[in-house]
């Protein structure tokens, strides 16, 4: 039967039900990356396996394919955005931050009835780097014009401001109860080892679902395992594999899933490179009933400096092609990208 392709073990990841600590990746100050992720923390976790994983595989694996980005010179802190869509649906957001203009408090609220209508808002406290400890939850009761609480996601950091622990907890029956727990194990430049999901069963942590990564001597990735945790014991789920040329330049890229007793293969792609790294083509296969059947083939073309101008892509007697513009093409250099990635800590 065929497998359903697992690009980035996204429909492993959507199953996760806890809550992303944003601001372990994505601190709240100036030239940081991802501002939009300050809003809604408890929601993230959901998102976190499959960007690490993109982002070992876009950013490492591939050596990034965007422009460096310039230096932000102001840091856009908004008090309040208000929303008008096409349906006549309105919201606005307000925002408040502490002196050092880190985010604390978020209020949404929607226009019913001609008037500005509370609906959800969040508080925050952080650590001096701007990382959020604690992020709360409320829900607006209009019945009785309060607030109620509804999540409490709580974080602790090691020295570096990486995420080693998150405790998401739940208001139950006028009292918090835990829900659910995340804990991390990195390597000193910040690339991940190791992340152990946890739910709270009969008053106790257990063991859930784990993600797992490797790298070569140079650095780069060479796999990322899901196990999940059933009959006592970790049993694994899906896998991710990487392969590099003689000058870690990436060849080949390839997700499973795993049928006792062997690994399946799912989905795979061959590239070839540059001699700095930069990707030429790329061509796409998928594994169904043991074969490889050919899905697409992309050509990347560069300028002078590096900045991808163009792709074509063929998909059978199909040739789709389009032009890029200098402002979202290829970077001038990936090793720039990885160190600016490892910086912000993904």
């Amino acid at each position: 039967m065929k497998q359903f392709r697992p690009v980035y073990l996204a429909v492993v990841f959507s199953l996760v039900t806890f809550a992303l600590q944003p601001q372990s990746f994505n601190p709240a100050n100036n030239g940081q990356a991802n501002q939009n992720w300050l809003t809604k923390g408890h929601y993230r976790l959901t998102e976190l396996p499959a960007i690490i994983n993109e982002q070992l595989n876009r950013l490492i694996f591939k050596r990034g394919r965007q422009p460096v980005q310039d230096r932000i010179l102001v840091n856009y802190q908004p008090l309040e955005v208000t929303v008008n869509v096409g349906s006549g649906t309105h919201e606005k957001f307000n925002y408040t931050y502490d002196p050092s203009g880190y985010l604390t408090g978020e209020l949404y609220q929607s226009w019913q009835n001609n008037v500005w209508t509370n609906h959800t808002r969040y508080t925050y406290t952080n650590n001096p780097y701007g990382y959020h400890l604690t992020s709360l939850q409320e829900l607006y009761k209009p019945a009785t014009s309060t607030w109620e609480y509804h999540y409490l996601d709580s974080y602790s950091f090691n020295n570096q401001n990486q995420s080693v622990e998150a405790i998401s907890q739940e208001w139950i029956n006028n009292a918090w109860q835990n829900t659910n727990k995340i804990n991390w194990t990195w390597y000193a430049d910040y690339r991940p080892t190791e992340m152990l999901f946890y739910n709270w069963l009969n008053n106790a942590w257990q063991n859930s679902m784990r993600f797992s990564y490797s790298y070569n001597t140079a650095g780069n990735p060479t796999s990322m395992q899901m196990d999940n945790w059933y009959n006592n014991t970790w049993n694994p789920g899906h896998r991710s594999l990487y392969q590099y040329d003689a000058n870690n330049n990436p060849t080949w890229f390839q997700t499973e899933h795993f049928e006792s007793p062997n690994w399946v293969p799912d989905y795979r792609t061959w590239y070839t490179t540059s001699p700095d790294g930069y990707i030429l083509t790329e061509q796409q296969e998928d594994y169904d009933n043991g074969a490889w059947y050919k899905e697409a083939y992309y050509t990347y073309t560069y300028n002078p400096s590096w900045y991808q101008t163009a792709m074509t892509m063929s998909c059978g007697t199909t040739t789709l092609g389009r032009t890029l513009p200098r402002s979202v093409g290829t970077a001038h250099s990936g090793e720039a990208i990885r160190k600016s990635f490892y910086r912000v800590g993904i």
